[in-house]
């Protein structure tokens, strides 16, 4: 449990502000805007956070590339990191995995027993010696998210590590939420113009065969469009793909 008689009233303001606007998240862009202030609340140089999937066995890393949304990391940097798979090396991913929170990444990287790969200590090329990490992971849906903070001086402290612990849950949240609209809108760009139609009848309510009657085709065509409907968009049935559509704003 997190004492926040170890915050000063500004730290306070600021921590209880990126929790308010972490509720207003509605694209990247707002993303990076609270990386921007959580680096300066933790004094890093460097921001970034990140999502993905873990492992389907529940070991090692992650099971893809994470969406990374960068703030200020070094761009060569990112191109060895994930041209390299190094997320699934990566201590603090792994440990994010296993036991979420906040994380000094000295610590992590001593319960490593501080045995990092020659291309993962390239980091300290650019700038990226020491951080502090906060995330969380999501065991029902095995999304993980990670946000990390970063500089070439030993700064990062118990405190920043407090500064995290407080905000992770949050950020996390208003990561995930971008994400999946993003996920959503990347589907829906996959419907065609005839799928578009008929999710608004069955959205009306109407069954296969009043949608067959309404467009003149067969019902059996109806039934290959909303199983088509229900693959793109990740659904269970066409009744989940209406709410996926309408939780997103796409029908109305």
């Amino acid at each position: 449990m997190v004492s926040y008689s170890s915050f000063s009233k500004r730290e306070l303001a600021d921590i209880l502000d990126v929790i308010h606007s972490s509720l207003q998240c509605r694209e990247e862009g707002d993303i990076r805007t609270l990386l921007d202030r959580i680096r300066g609340l933790v004094s890093g140089d460097y921001g970034i956070c990140g999502i993905g999937k873990g492992g389907e066995d529940g070991q090692g890393g992650l099971n893809a590339p994470p969406h990374i949304i960068n703030l200020n990391y070094p761009m060569e940097w990112l191109q060895i990191y994930g041209g390299n798979q190094l997320y699934n090396q990566d201590p603090i991913v792994l440990r994010n995995l296993s036991n979420p929170g906040s994380q000094l990444w000295d610590e992590t990287y001593s319960m490593f027993g501080g045995k990092l790969s020659k291309l993962f200590l390239t980091s300290r090329d650019f700038g990226l010696n020491h951080g502090v990490s906060g995330g969380m992971h999501n065991q029902d849906s095995n999304t993980t998210t990670l946000f990390s903070f970063s500089g070439k001086g030993d700064w990062f402290k118990d405190h920043q590590k407090k500064i995290l612990a407080l905000l992770a849950p949050h950020l996390h949240q208003a990561l995930a939420r971008i994400y999946k609209t993003a996920q959503v809108n990347s589907r829906l760009g996959t419907l065609s113009k005839r799928e578009r139609e008929i999710v608004s009848w069955v959205k009306a309510g109407k069954t296969n065969w009043e949608i067959s009657m309404i467009l003149s085709i067969s019902e059996r065509t109806v039934k290959f469009h909303v199983q088509n409907i229900e693959r793109k968009l990740e659904a269970v049935n066409k009744a989940h793909a209406v709410a996926i559509l309408m939780e997103q704003g796409h029908l109305e």
